[in-house]
C-alpha cells in the first residue's frame, strides 16, 4: 500500500526540465537578469551582440550551470569599458563554483581593475582586468577572448586567487598589467589549467603572458607568441619553475 502511494505521488510530481533562458528577451535584457532567472542546470543563450552597460558586467553567475553565446565570440562581445575611476570586470567568481558552471562564446574586452590607493600592495580588486576566481571557484572557460583588458596591479585579463579555473580554447591577446601577468596571474593555492589556449602580444613588467606567485598552473597545446616584459615573455614566476607543467606548447 505505502508503495502505490509513493508511486502515485511520483507520477503526479512535475519533472524538472533543464531550461533555455534566453538574452536579450523582455523577461532578460541584460546578462545578469537573464542569470537570475535561471536556476540550476538551466542555460543561458545570448544572442549575437555588443553588450554594455548595467547587467552586462560584474557579472555574477550564482553557481548557474551554463552561460553561452549563440554563435561565438565574432559575433558576441562583453565590453565593459572600464576605466582607472570606473572598476569594471566582465565576471567575478567568489561562490566556489565548480566545473559544472561554463561560460562559453564570448569576447570580453575593456576590464579595467584600478590600483586602491589605500592599500594598492594588497588589494586583489587592482587584480583582475576582465575576471577574478576567488574563494576556491574552479568553473571552466571555453572558447573566449579576452582583449584590450587591464590592471593596475596583476592579471590583465585574469586573477586565480586560491582558484583553479580550467581555459579550453581560449584567446588571450594585447591584454596589460602594470605589475605582473599581462594576460593571467596566479596566487597562492591556485592551480589554472589552459588547453588550446593562445597568448600573443600581452604585456606586464613581469610575465608577459602568464605569470606565477607560490603556485603551478598547467598547459596543454598552448601557444606564446610575442608577449613583452622585462622578464619571463611568456610565463614567469617569482617561485620555482618545476610547479608549471607545458606539454605540446609552442613558444
Amino acid at each position: 500500500m505505502m508503495l502505490r502511494k509513493l508511486l502515485s505521488i511520483l507520477l503526479l510530481c512535475p519533472v524538472l526540465q533543464a531550461r533555455v533562458v534566453h538574452v536579450p528577451s523582455t523577461e532578460a535584457p541584460t546578462i545578469q537578469t537573464g542569470i537570475n532567472r535561471a536556476i540550476l542546470n538551466d542555460t543561458v543563450l545570448v544572442a549575437d551582440g555588443v553588450y554594455t552597460g548595467t547587467g552586462n558586467y560584474n557579472i555574477d553567475l550564482k553557481r548557474r550551470s551554463v552561460l553561452m553565446s549563440e554563435h561565438g565570440p565574432e559575433y558576441t562581445i562583453i565590453d565593459c569599458q572600464g576605466s582607472s575611476s570606473d572598476r569594471r570586470r566582465a565576471f567575478l567568481f567568489w561562490r566556489g563554483e565548480d566545473s559544472s558552471t561554463v561560460v562559453e562564446g564570448f569576447t570580453i574586452r575593456g576590464g579595467y581593475a584600478p590600483a586602491d590607493f589605500e592599500d594598492q600592495y594588497h588589494d586583489l580588486y587592482s587584480a583582475g582586468g576582465a575576471i577574478s576566481f576567488l574563494n576556491n571557484s574552479s568553473p571552466v572557460i571555453r572558447n573566449c577572448t579576452f582583449t584590450l583588458n587591464h590592471a593596475d596591479r596583476c592579471g590583465g585579463a585574469v586573477l586565480c586567487a586560491g582558484s583553479s579555473p580550467s581555459f579550453v580554447d581560449c584567446l588571450f591577446e594585447a591584454n596589460d598589467a602594470d605589475w605582473e601577468g599581462g594576460a593571467v596571474c596566479a596566487c597562492e593555492g591556485s592551480n589554472p589549467e589552459f588547453s588550446g589556449t593562445s597568448f600573443l602580444l600581452n604585456t606586464a613588467f613581469e610575465g608577459g603572458g602568464v605569470f606565477t606567485s607560490g603556485t603551478g598552473a598547467i598547459f596543454t597545446d598552448c601557444i606564446m607568441s610575442q608577449n613583452m616584459c622585462n622578464g619571463g615573455g611568456g610565463v614567469g614566476s617569482d617561485r620555482d619553475f618545476e610547479r608549471l607543467s607545458c606539454r605540446l606548447c609552442r613558444f
